[in-house]
């Protein structure tokens, strides 16, 4: 930390020396491009989240709405966007081998600041970071300022494993009442479909939750009858898009509209 001396009638602030250079640098990027940001290559986390900050604290428009904008491309409210960009990073420059919680926390923190409530369901936001491997292990929870948003992970957490049923997965459960009234070969598509269910599993020992917005697996259908597969995959894409529409209720937000008008621009 180091002292801000202005002399004598001067009251001394500590300040952070990285919180410093961050910024510093990052307001002169914004400073010294007076059209545009970030046009050349996609910011880093540090770098969107820096400048966001300072273009609200500062009124500077032009900056903060291409910084909305970029993140909304990234953490869209459309689930054919989300699939659009998933599952790579495009529109931040994330280093290969960033964790997923490295860009996840700082961008719900970010969101939870500045009001921007639309990108939160997604995942670089909750999503992301609860679909994650590293999730809820270590201290990663508690890097998330707001209280409310680590109770919201948690029963978001819970509510998903308890209705693992609703998910689009459900077509694997035996007792899901779906009709498999067209298949050729019964008992080699339900054995089929109880060892496709038992691979998808987690671990015993793991926390990891299951997906429930990862696009069709081709290789399913592999081992399935015609008939069976084609029920597999209507069935799955239809608990995907409710599951996308549910979402936010998942981690008690608003719906996807209610979000976007919510949103500070």
């Amino acid at each position: 930390m180091w002292l801000c001396n202005r002399g004598p009638a001067a009251v001394s602030r500590p300040f952070s020396v990285a919180q410093t250079i961050a910024r510093t640098g990052s307001i002169f990027l914004v400073l010294f491009s007076p059209k545009n940001c970030f046009t050349l290559v996609p910011p880093s986390v540090s770098q969107i989240c820096a400048v966001s900050r300072l273009s609200k604290k500062y009124d500077l428009a032009t900056f903060r709405q291409q910084c909305l904008q970029l993140l909304k491309n990234e953490f869209p409210t459309s689930l054919v966007k989300f699939d659009e960009i998933s599952p790579s990073w495009t529109n931040l420059s994330v280093p290969k081998g960033t964790k997923i919680a490295e860009v996840c926390i700082p961008i719900i923190n970010l969101a939870r600041e500045l009001g921007l409530y639309s990108i939160l369901p997604v995942p670089s936001a909750f999503y992301l970071l609860i679909h994650s491997r590293e999730g809820m292990q270590k201290d990663n929870l508690m890097k998330l300022d707001d209280e409310q948003d680590q109770l919201a992970y948690l029963k978001a957490y819970i509510k998903i494993v308890r209705y693992y049923t609703k998910t689009p997965s459900k077509w694997l459960n035996p007792k899901s009442g779906i009709l498999w009234d067209g298949c050729t070969t019964q008992l080699k598509c339900g054995s089929e479909r109880k060892e496709t269910l038992v691979a998808l599993l987690p671990d015993s020992d793991s926390d990891f939750v299951a997906s429930i917005l990862d696009t069709w697996n081709e290789e399913w259908e592999e081992n399935m009858c015609r008939s069976c597969a084609v029920k597999a995959k209507e069935v799955y894409e239809a608990a995907r898009q409710d599951c996308w529409q549910e979402l936010p209720s998942y981690f008690g937000l608003d719906n996807w509209e209610t979000l976007q008008k919510m949103d500070f621009e």
